[in-house]
């Protein structure tokens, strides 16, 4: 393949684009269970152990098991390697039941079999140390069913295996004792143990289903618990089975159930999942056939997790599972200077001219954050003649139309909503007094509607603590309610960002003051709508319900991003939306907790994508990071080709290729006249889109004896494609494995020769944007 024209710049793009050199692009899991962690150390072998995740430390904690020995080792699974933590605490056990207890960050272990028996102690672990809590409570015995529940802030027990027949008693933990709240019998759930239990947090229900009695008679109902009753759900599900591994899966929204043995005695390796209404098969083959085996979902990195279990063995393999879009990204910690305290709840935004400006935030402490610029990585605090009040919880926008930003709102240390309006250009903060406003709110969103060029805020919470759903833009002088003829419904902590590549303004989650949301809404200029995203293979694909997260707009991925938040606990996650679907982005080996109440801006003159601030356990941070997401490749077809011998000549992207940095794409042109041994089709390249030859495109090459035929692009290169099969020609383009390619655009149209019995000497198709990216 050889060019037959090159310029200056056509030169330097031209070797930076045929020049094929090897890939090495990061890729994300592929869907389905994925076995990880088999380098270095790892618990052995075995059964009945059990496991939860600390979303606090980003880290699974195991405890027990048995591999022939009643185990009482900790283990913490960090989503790269086990690690074994050397300390006391609860005597070796196996078939005891575990829960994250996010309203006090602690882990929490009740029950199990011993050597010496069944025991009924209840501990909890808090990354250090494990601490008995209780010897009282639901009683020694193995095998009960454990999760807790976000909302209520309670640990939900069912059942167990005791002396006797099974248990069918309900009781709850409140972080100081265990209350029993039901006793079982009508209305609840028959005595039972290894069964599985999760908390669907959309929902806000525990999730039961399956198990078995003392009389081996399996379990394939599903039940749920309100926090006062339980409800048959189900009375039929996936066949009867016991020691399932169960957990719910925020990003899709479900409840999963895995493996177990049934009633024949046959282990399973199925994956299933609940709705809320209907059970459902995701994957029909997993980590292979076991059961009482260890799993936990990983809020962090959105996976989750099995661990071990017998089955045609014991089993110490670690697998994770992704039903989703997902795509690398990496994360780096930039040391700064001169920057403010760690804050919380705080608005940072990137400045006109480059830069980013911060503004207000709680430390924790009494002393109050006013104005600081980032220039690099050195803060400046800055001081204006006039300047807003000490605030928290207030929100701020760059206004790129007027070259300014702007502040509204928020709450001051003595707790007064405020209602106030400044704007910061030129190191100086300006009053504004219109007269019309939003009224006093905090926890408001604001952004930039390129559309109407206008800074844009929605929702909020009320001076009385009621969610808002009005939606305003400020001109520069004035606001005004934008008529809508009908809004998202109210909500405060939410996501708000205008997506440029598309025009959308994009509206994501928050909390309505009862429950936390997760529904994602788009405003085209005339109307909001709501939007479904495509789902993934099995079931929807989502960040899931969340508050008080961050929310931007990458321009090199042109997607939305939303990092972190709160949903029941802190999240450290990161995902993008382009439109149609949400993809999930696996952190690298270095990667920052969880937080929420921190700002995520891009940085359009460094072009950095920074997170900074946020909290997470009542601990402010003061560290700015960078986040590097891929750049997607996409392609779009646009003008119209000539009629020639067989047809309009159509150029399109392969079915299967792409446009990535290391690889090749291969584009197809239809309808291509045959005849004689030599190529007849050529692809162009070109590197403008808006002159051909200096003169405006669309160019019209009767000039070339093409009457009726137009240039789309200039012609920098032209391709010899291969000769056509059933009318259809490959046109092989290699792209270097270069970062200077990603994000560049490339222009492409295709001509084929006629043969001299046609009325002219050529035909051209229709032409081509393709962008290089690295996913």
């Amino acid at each position: 393949m050889q060019p037959s024209y090159r310029s200056g710049l056509g030169s330097f793009v031209y070797i930076a684009i045929v020049c094929l050199l090897s890939c090495n692009e990061g890729k994300g899991q592929s869907p389905g269970w994925n076995q990880v962690g088999q380098s270095g150390p790892a618990p052995s072998a075995r059964g009945g152990s059990t496991m939860t995740y600390d979303p606090v430390r980003g880290a699974a904690v195991l405890f027990g098991g048995n591999d022939g020995i009643k185990r009482a080792d900790t283990w913490e699974w960090n989503g790269v390697s086990w690690l074994q933590i050397a300390t006391p605490g609860p005597s070796g056990r196996a078939y005891h039941s575990m829960a994250f207890d996010t309203a006090r960050n602690r882990v929490l272990l009740f029950g199990g079999a011993t050597a010496s028996g069944l025991v009924g102690d209840t501990w909890e672990w808090d990354g250090a140390t494990w601490t008995q809590v209780a010897t009282s409570g639901p009683g020694g015995r193995c095998g009960p069913i454990m999760t807790f529940d976000t909302q209520r802030g309670r640990a939900i027990l069912f059942g167990g295996q005791g002396s006797g027949p099974a248990f069918g008693d309900t009781w709850e933990w409140d972080g100081a004792a265990w209350s029993q709240v039901h006793t079982g019998g009508t209305g609840a759930p028959s005595p039972r143990f290894y069964g599985g239990m999760a908390y669907d947090q959309g929902r806000g229900r525990t999730v039961m289903f399956a198990g078995q009695n003392a009389a081996n008679v399996f379990f394939d109902d599903t039940w749920e618990w309100d926090g006062s009753s339980w409800t048959l759900a189900t009375s039929t599900g996936p066949s009867p089975r016991a020691s399932i591994a169960m957990v719910y899966d925020a990003s899709r929204s479900v409840c999963l159930s895995h493996g177990g043995r049934d009633s024949l005695g046959r282990d399973l390796d199925e994956t299933w999942e609940w709705n809320g209404s209907s059970w459902s098969l995701a994957l029909s083959v997993g980590p292979g056939p076991r059961r009482a085996h260890a799993a936990t979902y990983d809020s962090t990195r959105r996976r989750p997790i099995v661990f071990g279990g017998y089955g045609s063995a014991a089993f110490n393999d670690t697998w994770e599972l992704s039903l989703g879009p997902n795509a690398p990204v990496t994360m780096a910690l930039t040391p700064t200077a001169g920057g403010p305290p760690g804050t919380v709840d705080h608005a940072m935004t990137a400045l006109p001219g480059g830069g980013a400006l911060l503004f207000g935030g709680d430390t924790g402490t009494p002393y109050p954050v006013l104005t600081f610029e980032l220039r690099g990585a050195t803060w400046t605090k800055k001081f204006s003649t006039n300047n807003p009040m000490v605030r928290r919880a207030h929100a701020l926008a760059l206004d790129r139309t007027r070259q300014n930003n702007v502040l509204f709102g928020g709450v001051n240390p003595a707790g007064l909503t405020l209602s106030d309006t400044w704007t910061w250009a030129d190191d100086s903060w300006t009053l504004h007094r219109p007269t019309v406003a939003p009224a006093a709110r905090s926890r408001h969103r604001m952004t930039l509607d390129r559309n109407r060029d206008e800074v844009v805020l929605f929702g909020g919470e009320s001076a009385n603590g009621n969610a808002l759903g009005d939606f305003w833009s400020w001109d520069g002088t004035s606001w005004s309610n934008v008529p809508a003829p009908a809004l998202p419904p109210p909500r405060f902590a939410h996501g708000l960002a205008f997506d440029e590549f598309r025009g959308q303004l994009v509206l994501f989650g928050g909390r309505d003051g009862g429950q936390t949301l997760g529904d994602l809404w788009e405003w085209d200029g005339i109307q909001w709508l709501p939007i479904v995203p495509n789902p993934a293979p099995s079931g929807s694909w989502t960040p899931g319900p969340r508050s008080d997260f961050a929310m931007s707009y990458d321009p090199n991925a042109e997607r939305v991003v939303v990092h972190g938040g709160l949903a029941g606990a802190c999240l450290g996650d990161l995902w993008t939306w382009n439109g149609t679907s949400w993809t999930y982005h696996e952190p690298g080996p270095t990667s920052l907790s969880t937080r929420h109440g921190h700002t995520l801006v891009f940085e359009r003159s460094s072009n950095r994508h920074l997170i900074y601030g946020g909290t997470c356990n009542s601990q402010t941070n003061a560290e700015l990071w960078e986040a590097g997401l891929p750049v997607f490749w996409r392609w779009s077809p646009y003008g119209s080709g000539c009629i020639g011998s067989q047809g309009t000549p159509q150029l399109t992207v392969k079915n299967g290729s792409s446009a990535i940095i290391g690889q090749t794409l291969q584009l197809e042109i239809s309808n291509v006249p045959t005849f004689g041994p030599f190529a007849s089709a050529f692809g162009v390249l070109g590197i403008n889109r808006s002159l051909f030859l200096g003169q405006p495109i669309p160019f019209d090459l009767g000039f070339f004896q093409l009457p009726g035929c137009l240039a789309w692009t200039s012609s920098d290169f032209s391709f010899a494609a291969s000769l056509p099969v059933n009318g259809i020609s490959t046109w092989d383009f290699p792209l270097a494995n270069t970062g200077l390619l990603l994000g560049f655009e490339l222009n492409l149209q295709g001509i084929c020769f006629e043969s001299p019995a046609y009325s002219r000497w050529a035909s051209v198709s229709n032409a081509a944007i393709v962008r290089v990216g690295s996913r």
